[in-house]
């Protein structure tokens, strides 16, 4: 009687694996709650036979709620890392508590928690990339789902773990370069506001202390994506509405910025500072107000605070930055807010100014031509006569 039933089972487990819906799944559940010892032994050896289908996640959540096997303990057994990854694909998609239960236990001081930590790593890497090329390749943003299923502490890593991942991606631009596509990439990050992408790195930056601080951490190293530098420091700019203590954070960081550009004159350090004023200031002007007001009490006023020649300094690297500006808006800022100058420095910021000018009217002039060929494209026609 006992091995009728246990075969019953194991046919109905194994017909569930095959189908995406079967009926009697409260049924299932109690049959494989009450099951003794050994029978859970046997159903449980039985599941790391089955080969991974329609059904597979369905029932391994349902075999781990009733205390046979977890999700952690069927990845452990898998052997390839093809299989490993459509097991891991499904589970970013539905039965989030399977996945949880992989983040849960990857963080704990056992044996194999560096290989889980491996697969997650390697999972989460492989789905940014898929969402990169294709925003809505997964359906649902999974990060949202597993609130429920985490601790804190666990989202805090899994938030941070992605935010490193991002800034990882399409390390294509130096810093140099993001100077003058800064603008453009502002206006792809919103096309995607709406994605499954949009939404995970949303998500992402909803710890927003961690956010800041890991986004300029990493800055630091000059070894990252700008682009998605960006992108993420527009989120939190815009999450961090209201948010006093996170605002006095993000002020506290610029300032340090400028004086680390004040003593050491890097130029790097001084591009960090402008666009990341620049983004903050584009995404949400609570912050730290408009651009034209953070950079006359940033640039205008900076006389008051520093040497003369750091100022001179300054104003050599601000000159420097001038030829990889893309952005007609922000050269008329540099141009419209007056500078407060040390004695004998008046002409420094005359020349400036000037470059400023002459840089603006030759991206105007591109512009304008550029919109003129457009024009010229679409307007001709074709006479068949």
């Amino acid at each position: 009687m006992a091995y009728q039933k246990i075969r019953n089972i194991l046919e109905d487990t194994n017909h569930r694996i095959e189908k995406l819906h079967v009926p009697y799944e409260n049924e299932f559940r109690m049959q494989i709650k009450y099951l003794h010892v050994k029978e859970k032994d046997i159903l449980r050896q039985f599941i790391f036979e089955q080969e991974w289908n329609l059904g597979s996640s369905k029932v391994l959540s349902m075999l781990q709620e009733a205390g046979i096997v977890t999700a952690s303990e069927y990845v452990l057994r898998l052997r390839s890392s093809s299989a490993i990854q459509q097991v891991m694909n499904d589970l970013l998609e539905v039965e989030h508590i399977l996945l949880a239960d992989i983040i849960s236990n990857a963080h704990l001081d056992t044996s194999y928690s560096t290989t889980l930590r491996e697969v997650l790593h390697d999972s989460f890497n492989s789905v940014l990339d898929d969402l990169i090329a294709e925003p809505n390749v997964v359906p649902c943003n999974y990060l949202e789902q597993l609130k429920s299923h985490l601790p804190e502490p666990d989202l805090t890593r899994l938030r941070t773990q992605h935010l490193q991942l991002l800034l990882g991606k399409e390390k294509l631009h130096a810093l140099s370069e993001a100077v003058g596509l800064q603008e453009q990439w502002r206006a792809e990050c919103e096309d995607r506001r709406s994605t499954t992408l949009g939404r995970i790195m949303l998500e992402v930056v909803q710890d927003q202390a961690n956010a800041i601080e890991t986004l300029f951490a990493s800055a630091k190293t000059k070894s990252l994506s700008w682009k998605y530098y960006l992108a993420l420091l527009h989120l939190v700019a815009v999450a961090i509405e209201g948010d006093k203590v996170e605002i006095v954070r993000v002020k506290g960081i610029l300032k340090d910025l400028f004086n680390r550009v004040v003593d050491a004159g890097d130029f790097e350090t001084f591009m960090i500072l402008m666009v990341s004023a620049r983004e903050i200031c584009m995404s949400n002007e609570n912050v730290l107000g408009n651009y034209s007001g953070w950079y006359k009490a940033t640039i205008g006023e900076m006389s008051y605070r520093i040497k003369k020649e750091q100022f001179v300094h300054v104003v050599e690297l601000m000159t420097r930055l001038i030829g990889l500006e893309k952005d007609p808006e922000v050269l008329k800022v540099h141009i419209n807010i007056s500078v407060s100058t040390p004695p004998k420095c008046m002409e420094l910021i005359v020349n400036y100014k000037q470059l400023c000018r002459a840089h603006l009217a030759k991206l105007l002039n591109e512009r304008t031509r550029d919109n003129v060929s457009m024009d010229c494209e679409t307007s001709i026609v074709i006479d068949d006569d």
